[in-house]
């Protein structure tokens, strides 16, 4: 079984390689986006989610960035 970019960064030590430098930061805030996004898709429709993901965080990021993100996610 192939493992989704999700699943290998929920099973590492993500804080730690970001603070040595080996990850990127925007790894990290990608991330958090979707697991809020996952959060969402829980009690609402994949369209609707991306939607209050994006609204959550307003003033950063686009509801399009959401959905690149849980498609880069998900690879």
């Amino acid at each position: 079984m192939v493992k989704t970019r999700y699943e290998i960064l929920k099973e590492i030590n993500l804080t730690m390689l970001i603070s040595i430098g080996i990850i990127p930061q925007h790894i990290f805030d990608w991330f958090v986006i979707y697991e809020w996004y996952l959060k969402e898709r829980l009690t609402n429709s994949k369209m609707q989610s991306y939607s209050n993901t994006a609204e959550y965080r307003k003033q950063v990021i686009s509801e399009r960035t959401v959905r690149n993100i849980v498609k880069w996610m998900e690879s």
